[in-house]
């Protein structure tokens, strides 16, 4: 594989990092409505996790630029065969969650490779094995696999799921 493809991929994860705990954030506000102090510190702690993801998106748009075609399209297969293959081997005709977001995410993929968009966000409940085989196919991004960590702890901390701001 490309050194290029495994950077893009590399940025690809650390921005996902950041995404997926400011929306994991974001939905606790929504799902759990906490008193107007408890959504004020979660709203503080949200906050820098959209700018550095903002950051990161730009970072991406730069590296995209300067990449070569090869290592766009090298990028964009991998992503394109592993989501193909659940697509594969899911259950049809039936209301599956799974199977609609994996074809969305392909979706993502294909207009990635034709320049409509530069950044696709991957499910990681619904696809977590697709998320997983990506860490373990690609050199993991170590800013991405401390936050990582960090969400575990913080997780495993909580006194009660429905308090996350205490």
């Amino acid at each position: 594989m490309r050194k290029e493809t495994i950077e893009l991929e590399k940025l690809r994860q650390r921005i996902a990092a950041f995404d997926w705990e400011a929306n994991d954030l974001a939905f606790k506000i929504g799902g759990e409505r906490p008193s107007e102090k408890g959504k004020k510190l979660v709203e503080q702690s949200i906050a820098p996790l959209q700018e550095e993801t903002r950051r990161l998106l730009a970072e991406l748009h730069e590296l995209i630029a300067s990449s070569p075609k090869e290592a766009i399209v090298e990028w964009v297969n991998w992503h394109k065969s592993v989501l193909e293959e659940i697509i594969k081997n899911e259950p049809a005709g039936t209301a599956n969650t799974r199977l609609g977001m994996a074809k969305f995410v392909l979706e993502g993929w294909e207009k990635l490779l034709k320049g409509e968009q530069e950044y696709v966000s991957i499910n990681k409940y619904f696809l977590k094995d697709y998320v997983a085989k990506a860490e373990e196919t690609f050199p993991q991004d170590m800013v991405a696999l401390r936050k990582e960590i960090e969400m575990k702890a913080k997780e495993t901390k909580k006194k009660s799921s429905w308090k996350f701001w205490e």
